[in-house]
């Protein structure tokens, strides 16, 4: 899967490597470090001191067919910038941006 953005999680990249590679463990690790340190995840982007890489998150269930970041960063007239893009068909949404620190 591409992500759409210019940079990725180190975060979900190491967790789809897992998955990937046949550790299914490693999505309830995943899930359980998220409940104890929040969302959205905030990471430092390489060579750039004055931005973040912001990912939005969102659990999903079988029942969930798509997920969208709206208000505060969301820009409606690009709302496909939004749409959040599921890894593997699991229970993991995401939707990256950058934002000033």
């Amino acid at each position: 899967m591409t992500i759409p953005n210019a940079y990725s999680s180190p975060h979900i990249d190491a967790l789809r490597d897992d998955l990937v590679g046949g550790k299914p463990q490693s999505l309830a690790a995943f899930w359980q470090q998220v409940h104890e340190q929040g969302t959205p995840l905030i990471e430092p982007l390489p060579n750039d001191d004055r931005h973040v890489l912001v990912t939005f998150l969102w659990r999903g269930s079988a029942e969930t067919r798509n997920v969208v970041v709206s208000g505060g960063v969301a820009d409606y007239e690009v709302v496909d910038d939004f749409v959040q893009h599921q890894i593997m068909s699991l229970s993991i949404h995401f939707n990256q941006t950058s934002s000033i620190l």
